[in-house]
């Protein structure tokens, strides 16, 4: 039997702040590869927006949707894209209501139209499931976030920082082994760069 190797998010929950700046490098930023460059610097910044009382529960655990909402609010304040002869700001935001859709036909278009905007970037969270049953699984992580790449009319490409696929099909089901993500509607968070009225002198 061979032995196992840890890999990120076998032991940590930083799959939200993993996601957001995927979310912004792929999708918002101007200069990928600037923004790469300078990864390192936007890590820890993230981690510096983590909640200083509860920091161990949220690398251990992860972070549930409002509370990344509140971490990408506080990461974005500052931060400022300038595009010539433009400048804009990243907004964040939950976009949809518990419930509000009836089929997985109707989250499909809904998210494909967001993602044909210009600029704009999705996060999507995911719940994992053993099998065909409807239920959570008994893991340590019963959920993870995911930075969608493309949107294609038979499913998502996602860019996923842990082993396993990085498509979701149509009927927003991606399975890794034994288990299946199914996409939780409600918890989905978009990233919207929105262009500032001044210029300002904050770091891009």
């Amino acid at each position: 039997m061979p032995i196992p190797h840890l890999r990120q998010g076998t032991l940590d929950g930083l799959c939200g702040i993993y996601a957001l700046l995927n979310a912004i490098f792929q999708r918002i930023y101007h200069d990928r590869g600037l923004a790469y460059k300078h990864q390192d610097e936007h890590f820890k910044r993230a981690m510096g927006c983590l909640p200083k009382t509860s920091i161990l529960t949220a690398v251990t655990d992860g972070l549930t949707c409002n509370e990344l909402l509140k971490l990408s609010t506080k990461f974005l304040k500052n931060y400022r894209l300038v595009i010539s002869p433009d400048e804009f700001k990243i907004e964040a935001g939950r976009p949809f209501l518990p419930q509000q859709f009836s089929n997985n036909l109707m989250f499909h278009t809904e998210i494909r139209k967001i993602y044909l905007e210009q600029r704009t970037a999705v996060i999507l969270g995911v719940s994992y499931r053993m099998g065909s049953q409807n239920r959570r699984a008994e893991l340590n992580k019963t959920g993870h976030w995911l930075a969608l790449r493309a949107c294609k009319p038979s499913g998502f490409y996602v860019v996923n920082n842990q082993p396993g696929e990085n498509f979701i099909s149509k009927n927003t089901q991606m399975r890794t082994n034994d288990l299946r993500a199914v996409i939780d509607y409600d918890d989905t968070i978009v990233l919207r760069a929105v262009k500032t009225k001044k210029p300002s002198k904050l770091h891009t």
